[in-house]
């Protein structure tokens, strides 16, 4: 499953608590206040897309801009945090399995 860092910059409260939730919803993880990371299916990542194009740009108005970065594996186990971030890169990778019993 292709893994995406998507960031925005967002005006309108609002809409910025609506993509945050929508993102989140699509299980990606939070690691910035506006910066989520995790693995994305293609066919959800096309609704995504549209979602966030339709939300953006539904009238005139600079509404803000969200960016769409895709990342191999290796990058992410390259990712390096500095301060209280805590990334599972096994977990944003999906590679990371909770077994229920």
């Amino acid at each position: 499953m292709p893994i995406y860092l998507i960031s925005y910059d967002i005006k309108e409260p609002k809409l910025l608590q609506r993509v945050a939730k929508r993102l989140q919803a699509e299980g990606l993880e939070r690691i910035l206040k506006s910066v989520f990371l995790g693995p994305i299916r293609s066919l959800n990542l096309r609704k995504l897309q549209r979602w966030l194009e339709q939300e953006l740009t539904w009238d005139e108005k600079d509404r803000g801009s969200v960016v769409l970065i895709p990342l191999r594996p290796s990058q992410i186990d390259a990712l390096m945090s500095i301060g209280p971030v805590q990334l599972d890169k096994e977990e944003i990778k999906g590679s990371k399995h909770t077994l229920f019993y």
